[in-house]
């Protein structure tokens, strides 16, 4: 067999050519100027794609004088205004704003494809980093067709009984919802992804248990972690699970003795729904509605029972509304920070390494503390995967080729 049918078969058998081949996703940016402050992890992210497999899309700050850059280098080829889309607005964090400029880069992406709208639409801020390889990636994707990545908190109990105080509290947190067609017990929220296990200094991904979910990992930060509660929670990457192309969720009793380590719970910090990643029709659906829904998610206001915002409201809701189906996590993880202000926890170069163990789902993650050392550790770890993935597929075809009969 000739060594070019041997590398087809290879590739065919990795799944890289043909109908099942990496989907096109849209990377939607909204920044305050073009340029991504953490360039180097963005630039050798997307420079290890597979060329065609991605479009990348910005939305700016209108209040931001932003010029064009005299010529295209490395560190501009991928965040540069060929690729900011027009009439961006002014965005407000919390408020619809921020719905409507995500909504303008979902209509953007899809009316800029040229016979081939993508796949996937995926959200990212300045703060946001790959923490997986492109490849690896898109490899994910491909095989989570068909649903797009939410995250929804469990709904109230006032809510399930749709109780008089429940429905008074939803009219007052969103007059036009009922007349538009939404009734109180469709409401839905989008709630932080991570959970800080009272005073110690542990963090999981927190997720309903019957959920298919990524392999939690005790994080410790202080002396009380020792190397039997780290055994205890901590799983290889990639670990087989029942459920086909997934991580698993914690059985039920490393859960509950998690649990036991300390049984009270802090508040999370604030919900972060607009990170979710959209699959096309369901973007395409929304994208048709969404004259329908921008007066009512406008006309928002805050209720302490309720506890919903547009921002992190709109998208979960309106999946509940038109029944799409989900996968219930997002692909961006986040760990809790400050639950007055709602800002999720920073993150910084030391924590590059740990981030990186986490696996899929965690294709991603904010905040980054966007200084040129964690630019740098998020860069140089990139690049050592990607080191090890062209090495692991080298071995590959060397045992196809080894093991494919000569038909010459």
């Amino acid at each position: 067999m000739s060594l070019t049918l041997v590398s087809l078969v290879a590739l065919l058998a990795a799944g890289e050519v043909g109908p099942s081949a990496p989907p096109v996703v849209a990377y939607l940016f909204t920044m305050r100027r073009p340029r991504h402050p953490l360039q180097s992890v963005w630039s050798t992210y997307f420079s290890g794609c597979r060329k065609g497999s991605y479009k990348i899309y910005i939305h700016t700050d209108p209040s931001f004088n932003i010029s064009k850059p005299a010529r295209h280098n490395r560190t501009n080829h991928f965040f540069n205004l060929d690729h900011v889309i027009p009439n961006p607005v002014r965005v407000k964090r919390f408020g619809y704003e921020m719905v409507d400029a995500r909504m303008r880069l979902a209509r953007h992406a899809m009316m800029a494809a040229q016979g081939q709208q993508p796949e996937w639409l995926l959200y990212f801020s300045e703060s946001c980093a790959p923490i997986s390889h492109c490849l690896e990636n898109h490899k994910y994707l491909r095989h989570h067709r068909g649903r797009t990545f939410i995250k929804t908190r469990p709904v109230p109990q006032e809510q399930k009984l749709n109780t008089i105080e429940w429905q008074q509290s939803f009219k007052k947190t969103c007059p036009q919802c009922s007349d538009a067609g939404i009734p109180p017990t469709e409401f839905r929220h989008s709630p932080g992804c991570a959970l800080s296990l009272g005073t110690r200094p542990w963090s999981i991904p927190w997720y309903p248990e019957t959920s298919v979910c990524p392999v939690p990992v005790l994080v410790p930060s202080g002396p009380e972690a020792s190397a039997s509660q780290l055994a205890l929670i901590q799983r290889p990457r990639g670990m087989p699970c029942p459920h086909a192309g997934h991580s698993c969720a914690p059985p039920r009793h490393i859960f509950q003795t998690y649990m036991q380590l300390q049984p009270t719970p802090t508040a999370p910090s604030r919900p972060r729904g607009s990170w979710v990643g959209l699959y096309r029709e369901h973007a395409n659906r929304l994208l048709e509605s969404e004259d329908t829904w921008r007066p009512v998610f406008t006309n928002f206001n805050f209720d302490k029972l309720v506890n919903g915002i547009p921002d992190e409201s709109y998208w979960s809701t309106l999946a509940q509304h038109y029944s799409l189906p989900i996968w219930d996590h997002l692909l961006t993880y986040m760990e809790p920070g400050d639950p007055k202000t709602g800002h999720s926890a920073m993150f910084f170069e030391k924590d590059v390494s740990r981030l990186w163990t986490l696996g899929p789902p965690s294709l991603f993650a904010r905040k980054f503390n966007t200084s040129p050392a964690t630019d740098k550790a998020l860069h140089m770890r990139l690049l050592q995967q990607g080191q090890r993935m062209r090495e692991d597929g080298l071995r590959r075809r060397k045992v196809v080729a080894v093991n494919i009969p000569n038909l010459q």
